[in-house]
């Protein structure tokens, strides 16, 4: 298995694991004890959380550079080369 394919397994594992511990603690103690909950008082507690919550995200989701996937996605939404000057 290749390490890109391990990436998307742990991210969809990671995802189910929260998304579960998340129903599980809401059922069992109410909503005050969910994720939601506990990242809005941090970040009224502690603004510097709210920062780098924010730099976090934009670490993961800024684009690193082009590559075949994200070049035939690009052509897909934007079209070919010689539609863009249009």
């Amino acid at each position: 298995m290749n390490a890109k394919k391990m990436t998307f397994i742990f991210i969809c594992v990671a995802g189910i694991v929260i998304l579960g511990y998340d129903a599980f603690v809401m059922l069992k103690s109410g909503y005050e004890a969910s994720i939601s909950h506990t990242i809005i008082v941090l970040a009224y507690k502690y603004p510097i959380f709210t920062f780098l919550m924010g730099l976090t995200c934009g670490h993961l989701f800024w684009r690193m550079g082009a590559s075949k996937e994200t070049d035939a996605i690009d052509k897909m939404v934007h079209g070919s080369e010689e539609n863009k000057d249009a």
